[in-house]
């Protein structure tokens, strides 16, 4: 029964924090436009250098898993 009341706070700590927290972003991709303007719109919302600094991160990680 312990476990059960755990569950429950848990569930109940992460519906908390998710009322606290923004929505995500909407972003439009209009699949039709040239591959150089379609993703345009992510630059607005998202920061290209963090993005491409944890894309990389990730890779690393997956080679040095699979290689290492």
């Amino acid at each position: 029964m312990v476990r059960a009341a755990e569950l429950l706070l848990l569930l109940g700590l992460s519906g908390s924090l998710r009322a606290q927290l923004p929505p995500p972003p909407t972003v439009v991709i209009n699949l039709d436009e040239n591959p150089e303007l379609r993703w345009l719109p992510l630059k607005k919302v998202f920061d290209v250098d963090y993005l491409s600094k944890a894309a990389s991160e990730i890779i690393e990680c997956i080679e040095v898993t699979h290689h290492g």
